[in-house]
């Protein structure tokens, strides 16, 4: 699983193995900065 969030909200929570998730991933890097980190939910 790979989840994108903030303070506020969950931008995306996805199976890695998903199809098109390279795409979805990189129009959500043109949108904000995407930083790694392994922090629980």
């Amino acid at each position: 699983m790979l989840a994108i969030s903030d303070e506020k909200l969950l931008y995306l929570l996805e199976f890695v193995d998903r199809r098109g998730l390279e795409r979805e991933l990189e129009r959500l890097r043109i949108e904000s900065a995407i930083i790694g980190s392994t922090e629980p939910i």
